[in-house]
């Protein structure tokens, strides 16, 4: 009997029933083995999954997961006897924060690594790993990596993850990956694909589009000895926040200093510094867009795209995104807000829309009167604003309505 690994087919899954088929206690402590886990275990340079395990209401945190010979272990802190988990129904819960962290990494490794194969054209790789503090990859390379090299690699990896491409599992027969590990349920090879990137055998979990990663950073090339480097990275939040951070770091150290030559060298920083935040916004933008424009049926009403959100966005980046969905898409009515770091709404309407009732001027300034603001612009674009950020969810929601009457 083996375990059925269900995150092979869904890492989204965050709580499942299963039944204990054993318990028991080893050197590592004390464990349960389910007929079923959404729980990734620890292998392949991926952590194993947190959570808990929920028996009669009382919850036990999972100290590991570990695969032995197709059975997954789950160790678990308990004051109860093991045997009391025996033949036992339970409910499996996994931290959801920590898996999604460990999604963006995996997937953005896989990216990585063929970003660093496209521009180093030879590296063999040896391992990779997601951390506590970094994923990374080591790999050989006979050559001396430069500043230019790793800036190309880290570039090409958030193009690809800023096109928002699929990843698909795929199954293969093992004569296809001699070498890999087989499932034993399914007798086949698990692999991820990368659309139009990369298809790499793989048993982790994985985000099904590449925008979800976000962003990547490389943050250090480690040369660990004659043709071995270890490159680490930041990928999602970890990248994000990191980003920002130093932002503002140095933009507080030019305030204090006042030295001739340390004032110079903080205005390089704070200008390579503002080159990253236009970099950041850009690839908040292309997700941003990615992620309406694959949900676009969802809008749809009566032939039109009527697309009302709320969304921590960069005013400008909210402007362009707006007139982009609705030059690229016809029959396209937006208003988006943004509330950081003030109130912004933006309106437009694709140039093929003709009835006079939808006046993107006039619907943004409803909305922004009720706002406690006010507006500006022409039928097909308009921008205002207001103070009431408690009110904008349910000034979008009328303003939505009422146009929906409008084109039904």
């Amino acid at each position: 009997m083996y375990t059925e690994k269900v995150f092979y087919k869904d890492s989204y899954l965050t709580t499942i029933s299963a039944h204990v088929i054993s318990c028991g206690t080893d050197e590592n402590g004390l464990y349960v083995i389910l007929d079923k886990t959404i729980a990734h275990p620890k292998g392949g340079g991926q952590p194993s999954d947190r959570g808990y395990i929920e028996l009669e209401e009382e919850r036990f945190p999972i100290l590991d997961v570990v695969e032995d010979d197709g059975m997954v272990r789950h160790y678990i802190k308990t004051e109860r006897k093991i045997e009391d988990f025996k033949d036992k129904d339970v409910i499996l819960i996994i931290d959801w924060k920590y898996r999604l962290r460990n999604m963006q990494y995996h997937t953005a490794l896989h990216i990585l690594w063929r970003s660093t194969i496209n521009v180093l054209k030879n590296p063999e790789l040896v391992s990779s790993a997601i951390t506590e503090k970094n994923g990374y990859l080591v790999f050989k390379y006979e050559k001396a990596i430069s500043k230019d090299e790793l800036k190309e690699i880290e570039n090409l990896t958030n193009k690809v993850i800023s096109e928002n491409r699929n990843v698909k599992i795929r199954w293969y027969d093992p004569s296809e990956y001699p070498g890999w590990k087989v499932d034993p349920i399914t007798n086949k090879v698990r692999a991820i694909e990368i659309e139009d990137w990369d298809i790499t055998p793989c048993g982790g979990t994985h985000v099904l589009h590449t925008a979800e990663i976000r962003l990547v950073r490389v943050i250090d090339l480690e040369k660990m000895k004659k043709g071995v480097f270890k490159l680490k990275i930041l990928a999602g939040n970890d990248a994000i926040a990191t980003s920002l951070a130093h932002e503002e770091k140095y933009l507080a150290l030019r305030k204090e200093v006042s030295t001739d030559d340390i004032v110079g060298y903080l205005k390089k920083i704070t200008s390579d510094l503002e080159s990253c935040k236009k970099e950041l916004l850009g690839y908040q933008f292309e997700f941003k867009y990615n992620e309406l424009r694959t949900k676009l049926d969802d809008f749809k009403v009566s032939g039109y795209y009527v697309i009302f959100e709320k969304m921590d966005i960069d005013p400008n980046a909210l402007r362009n995104l707006t007139k982009r969905l609705t030059s690229e898409y016809e029959n396209t009515i937006a208003v988006l807000v943004t509330t950081k770091p003030k109130i912004v709404v933006v309106g437009s309407k694709s140039r093929n829309i003709k009835n006079e009732k939808i006046n993107m001027r006039e619907i943004v300034a409803e909305i922004s009167k009720k706002l406690g603001g006010g507006a500006g612009g022409d039928k097909f674009f308009a921008t205002g604003g207001g103070k009431s950020i408690d009110k904008v969810d349910i000034a979008l929601k009328e303003a939505r309505d009422k146009i929906t009457q409008v084109i039904s």
